[in-house]
């Protein structure tokens, strides 16, 4: 609940800084703001409005967006490693496994890493397929050095599971 109010201040703050500007004002990008706004809000009174209801999913249980992010950002990794250092599938995987692990994440199957890597692929306009995309379009040119900088990245976003 203190985390929830915590939002719809640095919601409000937010609103309160485009409503503040004429052109943003003008251009009503305040507007999808108060509608999430009205819509934490309702939480509070049971209602949940929909802006805030589940999407359709492909069945089985669906990640969060954060979640979708870090296994998207583990399964470029993996396949960047596989791309340009010549790992196999099955190293390349272990060794996203292995660090996500040492760094204080549950024990996490390199079958799992490979997993999220098919799931990209074969979806790649979902959240996760998106995100495969950011670590495989950069500069590769010392493979190793690019994914301990890309891991550290993911280790910012969600240090501990």
């Amino acid at each position: 609940m203190a985390r929830r109010v915590a939002a719809v201040d640095a919601l409000v703050a937010c609103i309160d800084l485009i409503v503040s500007r004429d052109e943003w004002r003008k251009a009503n990008l305040a507007g999808p703001l108060l509608e999430l706004l009205f819509a934490l809000t309702d939480l509070q009174f049971g209602r949940v409005a929909p802006i805030l209801k589940k999407g359709k999913n492909n069945g089985g249980r669906p990640a969060s967006f954060s979640d979708a992010v870090i296994r998207g950002y583990a399964a470029g990794i993996m396949g960047g490693l596989m791309k340009h250092s010549g790992m196999s599938k099955s190293r390349a995987a272990a060794w996203v496994a292995e660090r996500l692990t040492a760094a204080g994440w549950p024990r996490i199957a390199a079958n799992t890493v490979a997993g999220w890597r098919k799931d990209a692929l074969e979806n790649p306009h979902s959240a996760i397929g998106e995100r495969y995309l950011v670590p495989i379009r950069l500069d590769w040119s010392d493979p190793v050095a690019t994914a301990e900088r890309l891991l550290r990245t993911v280790l910012y976003l969600a240090p501990k599971k």
